[in-house]
């Protein structure tokens, strides 16, 4: 039980981390009901990543030490 390594990067650059949240936490239910091929989860992804651009890079900003406030 899984997703592709290949699709899982693409996942990545479509979906966000919420969206990504979601569609682990709908395997992770999979897992633990112990459903099987012929079961299914249903959840939504919720945003793309490219609703993230700003945020990530005033956290990156933030870790590296620097005032993301000044920048």
């Amino acid at each position: 039980m899984g997703v592709d390594p290949a699709l899982a990067e693409t996942l990545v650059t479509v979906v966000g981390p919420s969206g990504i949240c979601n569609i682990i936490g709908a395997m992770k239910l999979a897992k633990y009901m112990r459903f099987g091929p012929g079961d299914n989860v249903v959840t939504i992804a919720t945003d793309g990543f490219d609703r993230y651009d700003s945020v990530m890079g005033r956290n990156e900003i933030s870790l590296s030490g620097i005032d993301p406030d000044g920048v």
